[in-house]
């Protein structure tokens, strides 16, 4: 199957990048291994899932300016969130262990949105 260049029924290719791209966090953070995602990946993804109504980012981020610092990224408008590109793909994915690296005027609104997320 790695040589083949076709997704599964349904699915994008694009969406089956953002699978990988969030699992393989999903192992690895927790075991503090490291690992340099290339921007040519990552934005995608994150721009991605800045639309994807399947995940929460929208919803987290109205209101907000996302902007990745180590990446050629941004979107969104208003209070600015700022951060690596990993952190910010985690938080649209609905994942909040990479919160603590994010910055800016937005920040606090968007720990109350995914704290109110993990609540329900």
């Amino acid at each position: 199957m790695v040589l083949a260049r076709t997704h599964l029924p349904g699915l994008s290719s694009l969406s089956m990048l953002e699978d990988i791209v969030i699992h393989q966090m999903d192992i690895r953070r927790p075991l503090k291994q490291h690992r340099d995602i290339p921007n040519g990946r990552m934005i995608p993804v994150a721009g991605d899932l800045w639309t994807n109504r399947f995940f929460p980012g929208p919803k987290l981020f109205q209101g907000i300016r996302a902007i990745a610092t180590d990446a050629d990224w941004s979107a969104g408008d208003g209070l600015d969130v700022t951060g690596p590109i990993e952190a910010l793909v985690l938080i649209l994915a609905g994942r909040f262990a990479a919160v603590d690296q994010l910055q800016g005027d937005g920040t606090a609104t968007l720990r109350m949105r995914a704290d109110a997320l993990r609540a329900q």
